[in-house]
């Protein structure tokens, strides 16, 4: 696995023409090797703000109402995901992460 996160730029992206176009989506497949990547966006900050309240205030919920998120037979890759259910796909052993994917 590398070692780098790159920053890759959609906005370029939307954008540029094919060339940049080429070199982001390159940047795109080379981030997937370190797993992280860093966007440029136009989504204001207020808007951001909205959304991690908004999931802040999911995560405080009972445990109990959570669950009736889960969304059934999508290996937690929908709706809530309590511990050790999803499962990276280079390993075997189920993750330490709680999720809410939309």
């Amino acid at each position: 696995m590398g070692s780098k996160v790159f920053d890759v730029d959609l906005l370029a992206f939307e954008r540029g023409d094919q060339a940049a176009r080429r070199a982001i989506v390159d940047g795109v497949a080379k981030s997937l090797q370190t797993g992280f990547v860093y966007s440029a966006h136009d989504i204001s900050q207020n808007f951001l703000d909205d959304v991690y309240g908004k999931l802040s205030e999911f995560f405080a919920l009972s445990i109990e109402f959570k669950r009736s998120a889960v969304a059934e037979g999508t290996n937690g890759q929908r709706g809530y995901t309590e511990l050790l259910v999803e499962t990276a796909a280079i390993s075997e052993i189920p993750d330490w992460n709680i999720l809410l994917h939309p």
